[in-house]
């Protein structure tokens, strides 16, 4: 199996929507603000590697709209009147100095719905890191990725020991 597979489900529920997230998006209108929550990997010791992007829109008189970006399961979404993100550590939210026309994010949550790629074990940061290039917000939370990529790897190297060791 993946790296990471099965325990998936149990550590963030199953709430979550998959299909045309990119139609989903355009449906809200404009985008005005972005948050950003690191949350624990399954057999990952507590350590907030995962990131969950949220997406403040005008419609509804503010609704956010959750993404997440799992390796193995692909891309989900939720959307929500107020934020929702368990077991989360917010990193940063900011509100856009001007609303943001929700087609650019649009175009790279299709990308990420295309992909046919194996699955790679730093695809949520990636992900994470193009939703906020498409916002034009991904300067303020690059010292964030750099961190999170470091840690990722690191756990990554000690998994992969901890599995020749038992091989």
């Amino acid at each position: 199996g993946a790296w990471w597979q099965g325990g998936f489900d149990r550590a963030f529920g199953s709430p979550q929507q998959t299909g045309d997230v990119a139609g989903e998006l355009l449906s809200f209108g404009a985008i005005v603000g972005v948050h950003v929550y690191s949350v624990p990997l399954p057999r990952c010791y507590g350590e907030k590697l995962h990131q969950v992007v949220v997406l403040q829109t005008q419609s509804d008189g503010g609704a956010f709209l959750q993404l997440d970006f799992n390796p193995v399961l692909g891309l989900s979404y939720s959307r929500a009147r107020q934020i929702s993100v368990r077991c989360s550590a917010l990193v940063k939210a900011v509100r856009l100095t001007q609303p943001l026309d929700s087609s650019r994010v649009a175009a790279a949550l299709a990308r990420w719905t295309e992909r046919g790629r194996q699955p790679h074990y730093s695809d949520n940061v990636a992900f994470a890191e193009d939703i906020l290039k498409a916002c034009g917000e991904f300067s303020t939370f690059q010292g964030h990725f750099v961190e999170v990529q470091r840690r990722l790897k690191f756990w990554q190297a000690e998994a992969k020991r901890e599995r020749d060791r038992h091989a």
